[in-house]
């Protein structure tokens, strides 16, 4: 592999026309290329497999609002309870339409799991 320097200057020959040693300063192009570019130094290499995902939660159900794995009493007592609240971002508003009605209740009946 050859070797480049970062200076322009050419190698002095010899009068039998040998070039001499290059400097112990020299790199190879691929060296020069690979810390040219920041984002491809080996500081910056991931450990592992990046697209390796591990998840520790539990998959959600669609109408479980109290986060506990189940489609229960606790869950419907929630939407029956928030019933006819209008606003942004509700807990119990699972169809995202801003009111908590019959069609929040049916997602929780359809996903009971008692």
């Amino acid at each position: 592999m050859p070797l480049y320097t970062c200076h322009r200057a050419a190698p002095k020959y010899s009068s039998a026309g040998i070039a001499p040693r290059p400097p112990k300063s020299m790199i190879s192009l691929a060296e020069a290329a690979y810390s040219a570019i920041p984002g491809l130094s080996w500081q910056n290499t991931p450990v592992g497999d990046p697209l390796a995902r591990v998840s520790l939660t539990r998959p959600t159900i669609v109408g479980d609002l109290t986060g506990d794995g189940a489609v229960d009493g606790a869950d419907l007592s929630t939407v029956l309870s928030s019933w006819g609240v209008e606003g942004p971002a509700l807990p119990a508003d699972l169809n995202h339409d801003g009111v908590i009605n019959g069609a929040d209740l049916s997602f929780v009946l359809s996903n009971w799991t008692g």
